[in-house]
């Protein structure tokens, strides 16, 4: 049977029993997929939500505005502290029933309307070196840093300007040949986007790409991601098997044709021995021995 009130949602007991029972045991997807197996017309998320509100089901804590005091402490110390331990001395102040996380006080800040520059998170982040904690990135990077991004399989130069990060071979264009027009991209003739001559480089209207030209783009980006991420190869100190350094073996003449290094404490008189042999001591140029 169709459904000719769609905006209407009505719900059953059995519904309404289903959600109650189990509002604070699943999540409130599992709960709609619940719910719509039981209807006729469907309900979104906000629709449950809705209804849970009507029934005074409240899942998680009660959310608490900030305090007068709590806001004066975050807006005091933004600068000098991080955000984790902002949350833990707010916690530590009990001013209010509210736990508070790092979510929680950036959120305030974006309201607030503060934000931290780059002097302030480099001065965090080395208080955190000093403490021996929080070991993460802090996106702190100086005017002119370049870093590589990859952008649908494909790696791009950014550079930093101001407060953002921005495509390099922009700057390059800019700065060797001139305005980019409006509805345009730069773009490489040898399709490396890691080739920022000025020569390499010419604009094109944005959406013009060929599909070969974005599969050789990939193709080659494929390959720079690889050289990218090879690790350095070390300068390898190649002896030969029978020559070693000083301090690891020592140097002993057997004749005036042979030269041995062997390790120290070895006996040489056994050595000399054993290849000062006469040639003629049994043994037949074929290697055969003759039986007495």
């Amino acid at each position: 049977m169709p459904c000719y009130a769609p905006n209407k949602h009505n719900y059953t007991k059995a519904e309404i029993a289903f959600i109650k029972s189990y509002y604070s045991k699943i999540p409130n997807t599992d709960i709609l997929k619940q719910v719509n197996t039981m209807r006729l017309c469907p309900v979104n998320m906000s629709a449950l939500r809705h209804q849970m509100r009507r029934m005074k089901l409240i899942k998680g804590v009660r959310l608490i505005h900030w305090t007068a005091e709590q806001t004066a402490f975050l807006v005091a110390n933004y600068e000098t502290v991080g955000n984790i331990e902002i949350a833990k001395k707010l916690n530590k102040m009990k001013l209010s029933a509210r736990k508070f996380d790092k979510k929680h006080v950036e959120k305030k800040m974006n309201l607030l309307g503060i934000k931290r520059t780059d002097e302030s998170l480099l001065f965090i982040k080395e208080n955190h070196k000093k403490a021996g904690r929080y070991p993460g990135r802090v996106f702190a990077q100086p005017e002119g840093f370049v870093n590589i991004r990859i952008m649908n399989g494909i790696p791009h130069p950014h550079v930093k300007k101001g407060s953002f990060f921005i495509k390099k071979a922009r700057e390059v264009y800019k700065d060797n040949i001139g305005v980019i027009p409006a509805g345009h991209m730069v773009h490489f003739k040898d399709l490396d986007t890691l080739n920022l001559s000025p020569s390499n480089l010419f604009v094109k209207k944005v959406g013009d790409l060929t599909f070969a030209e974005k599969t050789k783009m990939l193709q080659i980006g494929k390959a720079n991601i690889e050289r990218l991420n090879r690790p350095a190869v070390k300068e390898i100190e190649y002896v030969r098997p029978d020559i070693a350094k000083a301090d690891q073996k020592i140097k002993v003449e057997i004749n005036a044709r042979l030269t041995l290094y062997v390790k120290p404490g070895t006996d040489i008189n056994v050595l000399r021995a054993k290849y000062n042999r006469p040639l003629n001591q049994g043994i037949t140029p074929l290697g055969v021995n003759f039986k007495s």
